[in-house]
């Protein structure tokens, strides 16, 4: 499972398949690099905050699933 951190990486991301990684600082991605199963995109390096997610629709592109919170929550950033 590649976690990218990289903004090169974020960029390749986006340059290949069409994910938009802007603002976020990590993407994990599921399966291979070539046909990822899916790909969470986080705005923080942090545990606790919630993904946004794309998966393949049936053609395979790479489609946006669900808005990840971006945050971690309020008592974890103090």
């Amino acid at each position: 499972m590649p976690i990218l951190t990289e903004p090169e990486d974020l960029k390749w991301l986006n340059e290949t398949h069409n994910v938009s990684t802007y603002g976020y600082k990590v993407a994990v991605l599921h399966g291979n690099e070539d046909y990822p199963t899916k790909v969470e995109l986080f705005a923080k390096d942090h545990f606790r905050c919630k993904p946004t997610v794309y998966e393949p629709d049936e053609d395979g592109t790479l489609r946006l699933v669900k808005f990840g919170t971006g945050q971690p929550p309020k008592e974890d950033t103090e």
